[in-house]
């Protein structure tokens, strides 16, 4: 039989820098191990996975732990892509929060004509009414960035003017003579 001293020494403190543990050269301790006899040979791990209900051929086995490192390699790979995922959809239901937060500050906020004559709109963003910078009382021409005066009558009256003016937009009433 063969015999085999074990020497336990005390390791050396190790810094936060080290890049490898010190030896010590102060023994604490020592243990004598004899090797014995060699045993009877146990399951293997084929036989332990049918013991446990794998009912695969002995092949099959050995292919499947062949595939072992691909397989953990896919699983750590979605488990990626899942925390990725996990991350975006958090962010995108704080977005769509707080849009629906923005969104329900401005239920019931109807735009109105103030005090100067121009549209005032409710913006969500500032929690308040804001200017628009249009008229309530004028049309404005997209093209000119003029001011456009409106008129509202019938056939009958529009027919009538002695004059047609260039800067008057003209609202015939439907169905009215």
């Amino acid at each position: 039989m063969d015999k085999i001293t074990l020497n336990i020494r005390s390791p050396a403190p190790v810094s936060a820098e080290a890049k490898s543990i010190p030896k010590s050269n102060a023994d604490i301790g020592s243990a004598v191990l004899i090797q014995g006899p060699k045993g009877d040979p146990g399951e293997s791990a084929y036989d332990l996975a049918v013991l446990g209900g794998y009912t695969g051929t002995q092949e099959q086995y050995e292919a499947l732990l062949a595939q072992l490192p691909d397989m953990a390699s896919q699983a750590a790979e979605s488990a990626e892509a899942a925390a990725a995922s996990e991350s975006a959809a958090a962010e995108s239901a704080d977005a769509a929060a707080e849009s629906a937060e923005l969104a329900q500050s401005a239920v019931g906020k109807t735009s109105y004509i103030g005090e100067n004559g121009n549209w005032f709109e409710w913006d969500a963003n500032l929690g308040m009414f804001v200017d628009t910078g249009y008229s309530s009382t004028a049309l404005r021409d997209l093209n000119s960035g003029n001011y456009v005066r409106m008129w509202f009558g019938t056939v009958a009256e529009y027919n009538a003017l002695s004059e047609i003016e260039s800067d008057v937009y003209y609202n015939i009433l439907e169905g009215a003579v």
